[in-house]
C-alpha cells in the first residue's frame, strides 16, 4: 500500500486541500495529507476491491472536476470483509503539461434504510 500512496501523491499539488469524513476540519497541504494517509494504513487491513461508479468529468479550461461514487471492500487483519462507500469529488488544475489534484471532498455515503 505504501507504494500505491506514493504513486498517487505524485499528482497532488503542494497546496492540496481535502474534506473527508474522518476529520472535522479541512486538511491543508500535500504533506499533511500524505502523513495522515500513511499512518492510516500502518498495520491495518487492506482494500481488496475498489470501483469508481458513475464517474463524471467536467472540464472548464484549465480546471477539471471529477465526481463519482466509490464502492469497495476492506479486509481487516482477521480476514473480515466490510463494504466501503463514499461520494467523491476531485478538482484538478492544469499546471504546465500536468493535471494536478488541488482539492478532494470525500463524503460518507450511508446505506439507505
Amino acid at each position: 500500500m505504501q507504494e500505491d500512496i506514493a504513486a498517487a501523491m505524485r499528482s497532488i499539488a503542494s497546496d492540496y486541500t481535502e474534506f473527508n469524513p474522518d476529520y472535522a476540519t479541512r486538511q491543508e497541504g500535500k504533506d499533511v495529507t500524505m502523513r495522515l494517509y500513511e499512518a492510516g494504513y500502518k498495520d491495518a487491513g487492506r482494500l481488496i476491491a475498489a470501483e469508481m461508479l458513475n464517474p463524471k468529468v467536467q472540464v472548464y479550461g484549465n480546471v477539471a472536476i471529477l465526481s463519482y461514487n466509490f464502492a469497495g471492500v476492506a479486509q481487516d487483519k482477521d480476514g473480515k470483509n466490510t463494504p466501503t462507500r463514499a461520494k467523491s469529488t476531485r478538482v484538478y488544475v492544469r499546471q504546465g503539461a500536468d493535471w494536478m489534484l488541488v482539492h478532494g471532498n470525500f463524503a460518507a455515503d450511508p446505506v439507505p434504510d
